[in-house]
């Protein structure tokens, strides 16, 4: 029941309240992409991941949809079209229930895939990064500041994690986001491609081991059939 309304409203986000053809690509993420009608509940949000050339990142301006969204700035925008930035998150609630979008630049997402990223850099609300400062990051390191904007008497910063690490690498909700998320849009095949290129150049560089490792949180939330699918369809 919970999946099937929020399959509803991702339908009406796509057919409705956007232009897919702005975007290279969407992913839908999160447990509506790897535990529908096991690990979805009430309080789940609909996680999606846009991908965007920049020659296309203006557009997204003239979009109420994502304008209206809480964390929206034009500030931003122009961070992630100049290429300082890799990508923002944004939301907003639907029906009451929680929109989670990340915008990622199409060449950021090329060099993740191709693991040619030391660092990923996104833009949030300085308040937010003072409270989580408190607290090691999913690496075991603090975030850098960078560059602080204000807008709106809103203050914003750019926050930096180091994904690879003399040759390790390091656990980050990019990488199972995209080896987990389900491509709902792709308008040349090459999100699909590029998804496919980062498992195996992980699978090869890091090994099964290390790549399940990165995939923890999202293989718990797996039905036990769902899990034996993946992990069978990461090896190939």
């Amino acid at each position: 029941m919970e999946t099937k309304k929020r399959l509803k409203i991702l339908d009406r986000i796509i057919k409705e309240k956007i232009d897919p053809r702005i975007f290279e690509g969407i992913l839908l993420t999160g447990s509506m992409s790897f535990g529908k009608n096991y690990s979805v509940t009430k309080d789940s949000d609909i996680d999606l991941l846009f991908v965007i050339k920049k020659e296309n990142i203006t557009k997204i301006i003239k979009s109420k949809f994502f304008v209206k969204s809480e964390h929206f700035a034009i500030e931003r925008i122009e961070l992630l079209k100049a290429g300082k930035t890799d990508g923002l998150w944004i939301d907003q609630f639907i029906d009451g229930i929680m929109i989670n979008m990340g915008i990622v630049s199409a060449e950021s997402f090329k060099k993740i895939c191709g693991l040619r990223n030391k660092y990923w850099k996104i833009s949030t609300q300085l308040r937010e990064y003072n409270k989580r400062n408190k607290l090691k990051t999913i690496n075991g390191n603090f975030c850098k500041d960078s560059v602080k904007i204000t807008k709106n008497k809103e203050e914003w910063n750019i926050r930096k994690h180091t994904i690879k690490n003399n040759d390790d690498i390091l656990s980050q909700p990019i990488f199972s986001n995209i080896l987990s998320g389900e491509v709902i849009y792709d308008k040349d095949g090459q999100i699909q491609k590029e998804s496919e290129r980062l498992k195996k150049l992980l699978l090869k560089r890091y090994g099964y081991r290390k790549v399940l490792n990165l995939l923890g949180y999202v293989l718990k939330k797996m039905s036990k059939e769902s899990k034996l699918v993946f992990c069978n369809n990461l090896k190939y």
